[in-house]
């Protein structure tokens, strides 16, 4: 009897400290350190303000998640993803870092994609109120490029949703840490020694090994300055290839070609200025000659080299200097960490093969996506014909930012096509030769 009085007064003393545990965990959720006059509470997937407050973030728009939204969604459509401006969202996007940013400082594609997540669920805020039209005209018809400080009054609705009646926004300053702008370390380094193309007998063409794999191509939302470059979708690339470490010179084209006045005492500039129908003929030339495929590289094949195949935030410090001068030698400057020089240029950027457009605005898992334009031919197009445009990718300190109306619609140089950037072209050369004829 006694031991049953015993085995009952230890269940309810325990029932009696899970209780308290229970109150205990109910207050934290409610109450959490911070400013009182603007701190709501910290519930479980982020941090809830109330009353007046200043935040500093990342002013976005549902295009950057979504894609083009209809112009009848445009109410509500604005958030912010918050970095500082009260304390407890500083300790939490200090926390998401620290948990979530890798030890050695390279994200592959699912770390990106869940470091996102984690800044969506916890630091979202929507935005509404008298600064809304203006807003959404600065961020979705074009991007920004600093930090944004709004001040308003904070709500959290029914759902559970954050949200700012913003009353006044303006730039202001944010510095990430430094791991996050550290310079690219490749997951993986080139499973195969380079492939040198013999182009003439003094000219020759190198080009690296880029081995299959996974990335998170596009803008990260918590990235400033974001830009066009999105959504953000993940990429599987399940055939590896050869991208030349260069773009293509003065030299190389005059070699291929036979065109020697096109080349004559500009080596070894990158052949800027080259028209879509004239690179075309190009790599016709030299696929000829090497028994290989040649041809542009996809958007996301270009974009996968130049960030080395890892998926980290494009800030300036994460890449080799930028070159101001397009004209100068291909080489002036320090390759990336798989050895690709200038793949980002001042005032210039890098023809793709795709069409421009089709894949920026998708929101998808994609596999080898590839949007190729419909004719890039010697023959004129028609008077009235559709253009060809191309996506062309890189430029300043930005190396995997897009210019999405680089036509090539009736032999224009490609640098008159696009606000007279000067556009340059790089080769890609499949990893498997073709099969000669006959054979």
């Amino acid at each position: 009897m006694k031991k049953q009085e015993k085995e009952q007064e230890m269940k309810a003393k325990a029932m009696c400290v899970t209780a308290w545990g229970v109150l205990l965990l109910m207050v934290s959720a409610v109450s959490v350190p911070g400013t009182a006059k603007d701190l709501a509470g910290k519930p479980p997937g982020g941090v809830a303000l109330r009353g007046t407050v200043t935040l500093t973030g990342n002013l976005l728009c549902s295009t950057h998640v979504l894609g083009m939204v209809p112009a009848a969604d445009k109410e509500h459509s604005v958030f912010m993803i918050a970095f500082d401006g009260v304390p407890a969202v500083k300790a939490e996007f200090d926390q998401i870092v620290n948990d979530y940013w890798p030890k050695g400082g390279s994200l592959s594609g699912d770390g990106a994609r869940e470091l996102e997540n984690q800044f969506m669920q916890r630091l979202k805020y929507n935005l509404d109120g008298p600064k809304m039209e203006a807003m959404w005209k600065e961020v979705c018809q074009h991007a920004y490029v600093t930090a944004v400080s709004v001040t308003g009054e904070a709500r959290t609705d029914a759902e559970g949703r954050r949200w700012i009646s913003v009353t006044a926004y303006g730039p202001a300053r944010f510095r990430y840490p430094d791991k996050m702008m550290a310079p690219y370390k490749p997951l993986v380094m080139p499973a195969k020694p380079p492939l040198d193309l013999k182009l003439s007998n003094a000219v020759s063409m190198r080009c690296i090994y880029v081995a299959p794999g996974k990335f998170y191509m596009g803008c990260p939302l918590y990235q400033i300055p974001h830009w066009e470059e999105g959504p953000q979708h993940m990429v599987t690339l399940t055939k590896g290839y050869y991208l030349a470490e260069t773009p293509v010179t003065y030299e190389q084209y005059a070699a291929v070609t036979g065109d020697v006045a096109a080349g004559a005492g500009k080596d070894p500039q990158s052949a800027a200025g080259l028209s879509c129908q004239m690179f075309a003929n190009f790599c016709k030339i030299l696929a000829a000659k090497t028994r290989r495929t040649v041809r542009p590289p996809s958007s996301a094949e270009w974009e996968y080299a130049a960030r080395v195949g890892v998926s980290n935030p494009s800030f300036p410090s994460n890449d080799p200097p930028v070159e101001r001068n397009y004209a100068a030698k291909v080489t002036a400057t320090r390759p990336n960490a798989w050895g690709f020089y200038q793949m980002k240029v001042g005032k210039s950027s890098e023809r793709t093969s795709d069409a421009q457009g089709p894949s920026a605005n998708e929101h998808r898992e994609m596999v080898d996506p590839r949007y190729p334009v419909k004719q890039d031919s010697m023959d004129p197009i028609p008077e009235g014909g559709p253009p060809n445009g191309h996506c062309a990718k890189g430029s300043d300190d930005y190396p995997i930012q897009e210019m999405m109306r680089t036509g090539c619609g009736r032999g224009v140089p490609f640098q008159e096509e696009w606000n007279n950037m000067a556009k340059r072209e790089r080769v890609l050369v499949e990893d498997a030769p073709t099969t000669p004829k006959g054979k």
